[in-house]
């Protein structure tokens, strides 16, 4: 493909460790995990986030991106107790760089809660969301997309839960 490719002609031209090297890795496990090669994709993100550890930092914007992207990957396996403490970390990183009133911090609370959801615990889920939304709310306004997705996203947690008048 492209991406191999890429990956050859880049790692010979910057070397296997430069933050570039990892953007890549990224992009051929998203491709991978569309494909459900499953076992490739991880590897591959892993070592995305081994270079983005090493290189940018453990607590660096693009490090947390590669423990969301990890994270679902794990989410779409079942995986629920390998992917919580990523989302967790991919949270707190970007609580720490942006704030808790960041429209990223509400994309990491959407896949927390996506999570929860998916575990039955909606007790844990619907705050998380609510969370979402009105930081959404506040950033982006009340009629942005990814607002609407935060009322869609929190309007299904309460219809799970039989809280029809709520949903």
């Amino acid at each position: 493909t492209l991406y191999l490719k890429t990956l050859s002609i880049r790692e010979k031209a910057l070397g296997p460790e430069h933050p570039d090297m990892a953007s890549i890795f990224n992009n051929l496990a998203l491709l991978y995990n569309d494909l459900n090669l499953n076992t490739k994709a991880e590897s591959l993100y892993l070592k995305a986030l081994s270079i983005r550890e090493k290189v940018l930092g453990p607590e660096h914007r693009d490090t947390a991106i590669t423990l969301g992207s990890l994270g679902l990957l794990y989410t779409s396996q079942g995986s629920y107790s390998k992917a919580e403490p990523l989302y967790i970390r991919a949270l707190n990183i970007t609580e720490k760089i942006f704030g808790p009133e960041h429209r990223d911090t509400a994309g990491y609370l959407d896949l927390l809660s996506g999570l929860y959801s998916r575990k039955g615990l909606y007790s844990k889920a619907i705050p998380i969301q609510q969370r979402a939304l009105d930081i959404r709310k506040k950033s982006l306004g009340f009629n942005h997309p990814d607002t609407g997705v935060s009322y869609f996203n929190l309007g299904s947690l309460y219809s799970k839960q039989c809280f029809y008048d709520k949903a």
